[in-house]
């Protein structure tokens, strides 16, 4: 059999299969590889599922992987003043209320909690590899990773903007009165009727978590501005 490039696959298909997300939609069929045996075509199909069930939840890393790595020719040349990766979140859950914790019930909440631990990783790697004047706290043993470098000299500069929904980071970090009411209807996301109150929280976390004129470049180095 040969299998088929990924430069070859139609780009409805490839954004139709990678929102595939289990319980919503159904996964997307595609042909991974033909050929033709005894004078016949033959083919072999894949069925795929939303890359957020996998590592790439968060696909920062897999964009530094991208620009950076041999195999995808761009060839990035790394270090904190080649490389601003921003990345933006959708808001993460309350630890303390992960499904996690109810893995062993259901196997639904189980692939919820294995998305919130890759996405975790992910930053973990990020945070690790950078310069990241928004690191988080990882956990309590490990902290944000600060002290922390993966090689001699910083890969990139890393910037995460992201909400988490409980009441002790949203009075600590943003503007405003949260409730355990408030912050339990907005965990439900895939709710339509808390969309305006998401676009809310995400434009009073917008002009909050990112700088101002006056202290713009500590995030955003003027080395990246592409003005220069």
């Amino acid at each position: 059999m040969k299998y088929i490039c990924n430069l070859d696959y139609d780009l409805v298909e490839t954004v139709r299969a990678s929102t595939a997300a289990p319980h919503y939609f159904g996964p997307e069929r595609l042909v991974v590889a033909r050929d033709v045996i005894n004078n016949e075509s033959q083919t072999v199909d894949g069925w795929f599922v939303d890359g957020g069930v996998s590592v790439m939840n968060n696909p920062a890393l897999q964009a530094f992987m991208v620009a950076t790595l041999d195999g995808f020719r761009l060839k990035w040349p790394t270090g904190k003043d080649k490389i601003l990766l921003v990345s933006i979140g959708t808001g993460r859950k309350d630890p303390k209320r992960m499904p996690s914790r109810l893995a062993f019930r259901h196997a639904f909440e189980s692939l919820l909690s294995l998305m919130d631990d890759c996405e975790a990783h992910v930053e973990t790697m990020l945070q690790w590899m950078s310069t990241s004047p928004t690191a988080r706290v990882i956990d309590g043993e490990i902290g944000d990773l600060s002290r922390d470098l993966i090689s001699q000299n910083e890969l990139m500069t890393y910037l995460r903007y992201d909400v988490e929904l409980s009441t002790k980071w949203l009075g600590e970090n943003l503007p405003g009165h949260y409730t355990e009411e408030y912050v339990k209807r907005m965990g439900d996301m895939d709710r339509p009727r808390n969309v305006p109150e998401l676009e809310k929280l995400g434009e009073i976390a917008a002009k909050t978590l990112i700088p101002g004129r006056e202290r713009f470049a500590e995030h955003f180095p003027p080395q990246f501005d592409p003005r220069r």
